[in-house]
């Protein structure tokens, strides 16, 4: 973690709060339905706000193996 952190980290900003969100708060508001739907769309909207794609993926496979521990199930 401390090297994907050394290679990723702080460039996805605004994608990692929406991530956030979409743990805690969007299945319960029926916006998205599953943690990987959420992981998904972290990807996206890291891509779409310019992250490279390497930094994305890193990130996204971080969230895809470790984020089940904070994912809010509904």
């Amino acid at each position: 973690l401390p090297i994907v952190w050394l290679l990723a980290g702080g460039v996805a900003n605004a994608a990692a709060i929406l991530h956030d969100w979409l743990y805690k708060n969007g299945c319960r508001m029926r916006q998205i339905s599953c943690k990987e739907e959420a992981d998904d769309i972290f990807f996206e909207a890291m891509i779409d706000t310019g992250v490279s794609s390497f930094q994305a993926w890193l990130m996204y496979t971080a969230v895809k193996t470790l984020g089940g521990h904070f994912y809010n199930y509904c």
